[in-house]
């Protein structure tokens, strides 16, 4: 390998910086096609926006785990030797990362293929639901650079309380939204479509649960990484 100490650092800041964007794109995506379900207007080449993003996210994935593991101490450097050491895991959380993309895709594209029959109390969940997501999404964003830059600097020190908080309460809004969307779905006679929008519910609401649980890697590999809060209640040395 012929990166430095600091190439390395940079490298893996500005790509992860790029990936989330991406995810983050994704994620505005599913808000916007789920509203021009909800108002007629047109969405398919959103549709396929999607799985662009998703398929780019995809490769920013493989790009950034291969810096990962194809680097050795000596590329690391000695003071990011934490990062050496919990490869496999931090990879762990890159995989987590991308199944927020993944679990957009799928969302999207469930919907556009199922087509259940407008119903306003259902779509206006969704919506609300996929505005979770967006949400969820930005908090994750600014965490996991957080997180990111203090592992490539372990001089530095790092909060991302906040962003956690966020991330969780707005998981359990969603979870609430999931279930008034399936209870307005079977609120008459149970149909094909009261089924479609109980499995769009679902799905939706992994979008969300995607983000919390790379927010829950982020704890996990927190007790590794001095000067990172995570929790009013754990603070590293």
């Amino acid at each position: 390998m012929t990166t430095t100490e600091g190439e390395f650092g940079r490298r893996l800041v500005s790509e992860t910086e790029t990936h989330l964007d991406t995810v983050q794109e994704t994620v505005a995506r599913l808000r916007r096609v789920v509203t021009a379900y909800r108002t007629g207007e047109p969405y398919v080449d959103t549709v396929a926006s999607v799985r662009d993003l998703e398929s780019d996210c995809d490769r920013q994935n493989r790009r950034i785990c291969g810096l990962i593991t194809d680097s050795g101490p000596g590329d690391i450097g000695l003071a990011r030797a934490q990062i050496h050491f919990n490869a496999e895991s931090l990879v762990e959380l890159y995989h987590r990362l991308d199944d927020v993309a993944n679990a957009v895709e799928r969302a999207v594209l469930d919907l556009t293929a199922i087509e259940p029959r407008p119903d306003d109390a259902c779509l206006d969940g969704l919506v609300e639901m996929a505005e979770c997501a967006v949400a969820a999404v930005q908090a994750l964003h600014t965490a996991t650079i957080e997180f990111i830059g203090v592992l490539c600097a372990p001089v530095e020190s790092g909060d991302i309380t906040d962003d956690v908080a966020k991330i969780r309460t707005t998981e359990s809004r969603c979870d609430d939204l999931r279930t008034d969307v399936i209870a307005a779905a079977f609120r008459e006679d149970a149909t094909a479509d009261s089924a479609a929008y109980r499995a769009l519910a679902i799905q939706f609401d992994r979008v969300v649960d995607a983000a919390e649980d790379v927010t829950d890697r982020m704890c996990l590999l927190s007790r590794t990484i001095p000067k990172l809060t995570v929790e009013p209640h754990t603070i590293h040395p």
